[in-house]
């Protein structure tokens, strides 16, 4: 059952790239599950991109690394989502994105903050960039 649902996941979460194919690979480390899925031109001749899913050991998905195939320098991450919990509830998101154009990571990350009440229901989403987040406790 867990085969199949990867099996369709990986079909749909790579449907914007056509004539690919796409090699799963599921495998356990300490009790964190490592999810990696990798796109490749039809004749598997050329890697195109990665995604890598880490989930802790209460299957909660803790981090998720996109990486580009250059073929000079091998795998490029491009993104990074990096998922913080409170309890049984998403607390954060905190995301990097790499400038392609400049070879380089910005020096800010963006953050999406989720509060909760006390009964457990979702009471806001909220989006900050980490220099907006600097700059709000450096004028308190």
């Amino acid at each position: 059952c867990t085969l199949v649902l990867a099996i369709l996941f990986s079909a749909n979460l790579f449907a914007q790239y056509p004539n690919t194919k796409v090699h799963t690979n599921i495998s356990e480390d300490n009790g964190y599950l490592k999810k990696e899925y990798t796109v490749f031109n039809v004749s598997y001749t050329n890697p195109l991109m990665k995604k890598i899913y880490l989930y802790n050991k209460d299957g909660k998905r803790i981090e998720e690394v996109i990486s580009m195939w250059n073929g000079k320098k091998g795998w490029a991450d491009i993104k990074i989502y990096s998922y913080a919990y409170n309890e049984d509830k998403l607390a954060s998101i905190v995301y990097k994105g790499r400038n392609t154009l400049k070879d380089e990571w910005p020096s800010w990350s963006e953050h999406v903050i989720y509060t909760y009440d006390n009964n457990g229901s979702l009471l806001s989403v909220k989006k900050v960039k980490s220099e907006d987040i600097i700059n709000m406790l450096s004028q308190k």
